[in-house]
């Protein structure tokens, strides 16, 4: 399908009020259609690219999560108290660690301290219910992926602090550093995760994420083109001067020059 919509075949599809859209611009305005393009694909990488992955995910987290175990998508958790359920965008289940990640597109609505909040509650209260489906080990990482606010970490941190005994980190992240740290993960690539990378790049582009150009990327073209002997093309010194001086310096010609201008003699030392 996602191939369809991206080369304009997927058709139009006729909404509740008998308007018709493009199956393009309904995946554009629906983040649950990003969600699951992004993260369904993620099982499918191999065993290194998914833990390449979850890094970018989670810059700066210090220990491995292990292996991932299961991936589930909008799950129900009912531990929250005072709402019937909250449901976080995806659940990933590691060895050591479960992620809670809460998914913006690159345009629409930011992300909610408070939502924040609700679901790292949820989760943390339920997966300590007894027979709960949801026991993991004691870390679980938040992440929120696109539209965060410049503020988070002071959000982030009395959040961390709260939930000190649960192991939790909450990392902010946008798509561009996202897309572009998986354009790097392309260029590397020579197994099968490079289809996965190549389609997730193509599904970013819909939402107008282009790859960042490497630095003086223009003249990446001309490497192996130039000559070895490329200095001497360049090499404009002038001869070479005797390390003999023959002449004496007339300083009292200088001086005399010095004391007619309009510039203090200890200036021109």
């Amino acid at each position: 399908m996602l191939k369809a919509i991206l080369h304009g075949k997927a058709g139009r599809a006729v909404l509740a009020e008998g308007l018709e859209q493009s199956w393009r611009e309904i995946f554009r305005q629906r983040e649950d259609l990003l969600t699951a393009t992004f993260f369904g694909r993620l099982a499918y990488l191999s065993d290194a690219g998914k833990q390449r992955v979850l890094k970018l995910l989670a810059p700066g987290l210090e220990e491995s999560p292990g292996s991932i175990e299961s991936i589930s998508f909008w799950p129900r958790l009912t531990g929250h108290t005072g709402r019937q359920f909250v449901e976080p965008d995806v659940l990933i289940n590691c060895e050591y660690a479960a992620f809670l990640i809460e998914v913006k597109p690159p345009f629409g609505g930011q992300q909610s301290f408070e939502q924040w909040k609700a679901e790292i509650e949820s989760f943390v209260l339920q997966k300590d219910q007894e027979n709960s489906e949801w026991a993991v080990p004691d870390r679980i990482c938040f992440v929120a992926l696109g539209r965060n606010a410049k503020d988070w970490r002071t959000t982030a941190t009395t959040l961390e602090t709260e939930y000190a005994e649960d192991g939790l980190s909450i990392h902010a992240i946008e798509w561009d550093p996202v897309n572009h740290g998986i354009t790097e993960l392309l260029d590397s690539e020579e197994g099968h995760d490079a289809f996965i990378y190549s389609d997730w790049i193509e599904a970013f582009s819909l939402f107008g994420l282009i790859n960042r150009p490497a630095p003086f990327e223009e003249m990446l073209p001309l490497v192996g083109k130039i000559p070895s002997d490329w200095p001497q093309l360049f090499d404009t010194a002038a001869p070479a001067r005797s390390s003999s001086v023959n002449e004496e310096i007339d300083w009292k010609s200088i001086m005399r020059l010095i004391s007619l201008s309009n510039l203090e003699p200890a200036l021109w030392a």
